[in-house]
């Protein structure tokens, strides 16, 4: 376990934070795309005496070798840990354990498909950032289903690789909770006709489907893809 200290919290949309933490053997730490970091907090403890731990999607890059990076959904808080991370201060220190998953970006030439709803970004965007670092030398696409633009997570950073990346990665955006439709979006929820429509940007004879989202909506889009007859790109599927 791992004595992490606090660097910066950043409110990123309203009720979830970014934490940014710092530790020796971070430099050393080998990290995959996709992975996650168990978190707990000494204050915080269950009924049995021990500490409760949580687990936090690392959204920073490996190549991030003296930060790492997690953000949380602080308002609803889901959990006591969730609730005193609230509390917590620049300077404060967390014990971390990980890295852990195996829900990770393969390593291949395969163009990748990545559908997400909500935070479920962050069990992808480490992946997107990590090809970005790359060059985008495979072909992304990005399905990314919100209730509502003040919820859009990394709205700045994806639409800049967007715009940088016109030829390789693209955006799909759709937000359930408004009503009208625009150039830059989509409104309602990740249909079959959305992603049939928009998915041939990557070669999906080759590509890698990535899920990450609630139980339902990854019971959806499995069903969804089975029809369009990508079901057997689908890597890896994560709540």
């Amino acid at each position: 376990m791992y004595t992490a200290a606090i660097t910066a919290i950043l409110e990123l949309v309203p009720g979830i934070q970014e934490f940014r933490v710092s530790f020796p053997e971070l430099a050393s730490m080998c990290i995959k795309p996709g992975q996650h970091m168990m978190v707990t907090h000494a204050h915080v403890k269950g009924d049995d005496g021990e500490m409760i731990k949580r687990p936090f999607a690392i959204v920073s890059p490996p190549a991030m070798r003296d930060t790492l990076v997690f953000c949380v959904r602080i308002s609803p808080a889901s959990n006591p840990l969730v609730s005193h991370l609230a509390t917590l201060r620049v300077g404060d220190t967390l014990f971390l354990d990980g890295p852990h998953g195996t829900h990770v970006l393969h390593d291949s030439d395969n163009d990748c498909i990545f559908v997400v709803g909500g935070t479920g970004l962050a069990g992808v965007l480490p992946m997107i950032r990590h090809l970005a670092m790359d060059g985008m030398k495979r072909k992304a696409i990005l399905f990314y289903s919100i209730k509502t633009p003040e919820q859009y997570l990394y709205r700045e950073e994806l639409e800049h690789l967007a715009a940088k990346y016109v030829e390789r990665f693209k955006v799909i955006t759709t937000f359930t909770n408004i009503s009208s439709n625009s150039v830059h979006y989509f409104t309602g929820r990740l249909s079959e006709d959305m992603i049939a429509k928009h998915v041939p940007f990557v070669n999906t004879k080759r590509a890698e489907i990535y899920i990450c989202g609630s139980p339902a909506m990854i019971q959806d889009m499995n069903g969804i893809l089975e029809k369009l007859g990508l079901g057997k790109n689908i890597i890896n599927a994560r709540k």
